[in-house]
């Protein structure tokens, strides 16, 4: 799962999208489903790379994944990038597990 975590805010990013295309013609029950789903599988990946993440050695528990280089210099470089480290995959649990049971009340 740790090579998915990108996925976790494109997933809720996706669902709220689609919803908002699709609100003419979208059944409510439809988009509440496509809503809880969306934040309920970004949970269940976060929840993933976080048990992941606890079996890498502690030297090792940062993981980042270029999406792509923003400034290059020389030898200075700038990305584009996510950031998975214990402090993020903590923060990700709460804010992915509370918005899913928001969605589900």
């Amino acid at each position: 799962m740790l090579n998915l975590f990108w996925l976790i805010p494109i997933l809720p990013l996706a669902g709220f999208v689609l919803n908002g295309l699709a609100i003419k013609w979208m059944p409510k029950r439809v988009a509440g489903f496509l809503a809880c789903a969306t934040v309920g599988v970004a949970f269940l990946i976060g929840l993933g790379a976080f048990i992941e993440l606890r079996a890498l050695s502690e030297d090792h528990r940062a993981v980042t994944h270029v999406l792509y280089p923003w400034i290059a210099s020389g030898s200075f470089s700038v990305n584009v990038a996510f950031l998975f480290d214990p402090l993020s995959a903590v923060m990700t649990l709460i804010v992915t597990g509370v918005g899913f049971l928001i969605h589900v009340y």
